[in-house]
């Protein structure tokens, strides 16, 4: 009986342990792959510029919050379906990875433009959102590898219920990202 709990224990701290090691990965690539396209493509930049000073004028709609709400669940939707079978857990890692590449590629940019103060402005922007959106995908990576790893029989209703979390997670993402996006032109002003 011992054993087993120790198993079980292994398992669940080397499945969080693989989460965190690519998450870190994700980070630092994105930082890299930015720092890399600096000086050799300034298109990204330009765009990312005029998206924050111009184009970030979003008035409340409710089509553009469900618009919204479908992005950010639709991300999180395919890390959960793909943590479903052992075969395509890799791709549901891979779905983590770029999700925190693409925050991580994004944040450096905007450091880059504003220096310091575009921490700050990134932090505005989406730092609130980033945070739940990745907790909720760091969540249902870990509980898909915990999953896949252990060999005991799984209720597949305990998955079912991994839903909430993330359509709830999508809904207050959504909200704060309309609040935040719409906002966005003082918030850089303000700063800059």
């Amino acid at each position: 009986m011992n054993r087993k709990h120790g198993t079980r224990l292994m398992n669940s701290l080397t499945s969080d342990m693989i989460v965190i090691v690519v998450f870190v990965l994700a980070v630092i690539s994105g930082s890299i792959y930015a720092l890399y396209i600096k000086d050799r493509d300034s298109t990204v930049f330009l765009m990312l510029n005029n998206y924050i000073l111009l184009d970030a004028k979003i008035s409340f709609q409710v089509e553009k919050v469900l618009g919204s709400i479908y992005g950010y669940f639709k991300q999180l939707v395919v890390i959960w379906l793909f943590g479903f079978f052992s075969l395509t857990l890799p791709l549901s890692i891979g779905a983590f990875f770029i999700m925190v590449f693409s925050y991580a590629f994004t944040t450096t940019c905007i450091i880059l433009i504003y220096g310091l103060k575009g921490l700050m402005v990134a932090v505005f922007a989406y730092g609130l959102q980033a945070i739940i959106m990745l907790a909720v995908a760091m969540y249902l990576a870990i509980s898909s590898l915990r999953k896949n790893t252990s060999k005991g029989a799984h209720i597949q209703g305990e998955s079912v219920f991994r839903i909430i979390p993330m359509i709830v997670g999508s809904s207050i993402i959504a909200l704060l990202d309309i609040l935040a996006v719409g906002n966005l032109h003082h918030i850089v002003a303000l700063l800059l």
